[in-house]
């Protein structure tokens, strides 16, 4: 009998089941437009016009989910800020300048601890300076205080996600590997050990 693979752990099940839906909207967008600036090039996606050529699409997307008028905006003004804050920043630049074997979306499929095979998709991955990084992105926001205490948190809460994403990469290389979260929206990079 042949194993069928689990589900695959995506931002949907993981990050967004406690938030509402327009998080969740704000973090699909991110990350889909995240993917396209790291797979064109920063230049190029400036060359062709930034955030501001791809607002429409944005709202085209948003309205395939019913989304519209103020809401939309909402949620518009909030993925323009991510964007712009990741793109404005050296950490945000470094994660989607081009690096050897840099992969956004990566999908793979793994058998981690004997078990049935996993799929996994990794935000970003790549090798820089020998060490292969593995970076998720998370669109949350912290507007309190006590910012360090909210990442630790954060990164307790994904520790054994990004260890599944280091234990599947580790099967086909032998490099060193680093995980680490990135928090668009506050320019946060935080390194998950």
């Amino acid at each position: 009998q042949q194993a069928t693979s689990e589900p695959s752990e995506t931002q949907s099940s993981i990050e967004f089941s406690w938030a509402g839906e327009d998080a969740r909207h704000t973090g699909n967008l991110v990350h889909e437009l995240l993917q396209v600036i790291g797979e064109k090039g920063v230049q190029s996606w400036k060359h062709a016009g930034g955030m501001g050529a791809h607002t429409s699409w944005c709202r085209q997307q948003l309205a395939s989910e019913g989304i519209r008028a103020k809401k939309a905006d909402a949620i518009i003004k909030r993925v323009t800020v991510a964007i712009e804050r990741c793109l404005s920043s050296e950490n945000g630049r470094w994660i989607l300048d081009k690096h050897e074997q840099a992969r956004c979306e990566y999908a793979i499929t793994a058998v981690l601890d004997k078990a049935r095979p996993v799929s996994l998709v990794l935000d970003r991955t790549f090798v820089d300076d020998g060490t292969r990084w593995i970076i998720d992105y998370k669109t949350s926001s912290h507007g309190g205080g006590d910012l360090e205490g909210f990442l630790e948190n954060e990164r307790k809460r994904y520790l054994s996600q990004l260890q599944r994403y280091r234990e599947a990469m580790a099967l086909v290389e032998t490099r060193p590997i680093k995980t680490a979260l990135y928090f668009p929206l506050m320019d946060r990079l935080l390194e998950v050990d």
